[in-house]
């Protein structure tokens, strides 16, 4: 693989998305794709220490996305597993351990993703709970924006783009991205949303599916979604330079994510270098 070392982004080594990688991907049910320290399974990462001068181990299921955040960020060296699965931080100072907990505490309703983007995250869970079905609040806000939309929204929309900015300002690298893109839908709210995060020129006008009403159908099974896709005729306008560019995608609701991860290819394959996604939520059953 040819590295792009764009000083952006020097610990984020661009992903190489492939239809032939997008199947492995959806096919892969050896381990979670998701982290939200919300999720009651996963709020407790940091777990007592054992071993020569390890006060806590900070367990993870996957390094993708939040690994490079947590060394941006903290400058901690996250570890792979040698079984391949999941890694993890040996924490030998307080100080550790405390920079860890304010991590998962201020961001524990953030949804770190594992996919074939080169990072990926939603702003929150849609719910917590499959029982209760109970909406997280960026939840309701986008159920208020997206389906019932017959009133002025406006003071919704503000309060999703004010999630937005929040996470660009908190994060590195998605901040950083040379153009945002919203994934088009039936619905254009994520346009707007798109067009006030005004800190990236928007390209979300020159991409479009062909045929609308088939990208559009929904479905739990990954591989049925990714047949739609194919037959969806996604279009890029040639206009836009996309050579060894950055791009953000923002979405409303990551369930599978094959949707995303599908148009960071198309954007790929045009020559972009590095694409991330942001969704608002996440689905709660799509794991």
């Amino acid at each position: 693989m040819a590295f792009n070392f764009d000083m952006r982004f020097l610990n984020v080594p661009p992903k190489k998305i492939t239809r032939e990688s997008l199947i492995d991907f959806i096919n892969d049910t050896s381990a979670t794709k998701r982290l939200c320290f919300a999720m009651r399974e996963q709020s407790m990462p940091l777990k007592e220490g054992y071993g020569k001068d390890v006060l806590k181990w900070f367990n993870l299921p996957f390094r993708d996305t939040i690994g490079p955040i947590l060394e941006e960020m903290l400058g901690i060296h996250v570890c792979s597993r040698k079984d391949g699965i999941g890694c993890y931080y040996p924490c030998k100072k307080v100080e550790e351990v405390h920079a860890l907990q304010q991590f998962v505490d201020k961001y524990r309703s953030v949804v770190f993703l594992r996919d074939k983007l080169d990072l990926s995250i939603a702003l929150s869970m849609r719910e917590l709970e499959v029982e209760s079905g109970a909406r997280t609040y960026l939840g309701q806000l986008e159920y208020l924006v997206k389906y019932e939309d017959d009133v002025d929204r406006t003071g919704e929309k503000e309060e999703l783009v004010k999630a937005f900015e929040s996470i660009l300002s908190d994060f590195p690298f998605f901040k950083y991205a040379d153009y945002i893109c919203a994934v088009p839908g039936s619905k254009n709210f994520m346009r707007d949303i798109a067009a006030r995060l005004n800190r990236f020129p928007d390209i979300s006008s020159a991409v479009c599916w062909a045929d609308k009403q088939h990208a559009a159908k929904n479905t739990e099974d990954g591989m049925t979604k990714f047949e739609m896709l194919e037959h969806s005729g996604f279009a890029i306008d040639s206009a836009v330079d996309l050579k060894n560019k950055s791009v953000l995608l923002i979405d409303d609701l990551y369930r599978s994510g094959i949707t995303m991860q599908y148009i960071a290819m198309k954007l790929k394959e045009a020559g972009a270098s590095r694409v991330f996604g942001i969704a608002i939520i996440k689905g709660l059953r799509n794991k």
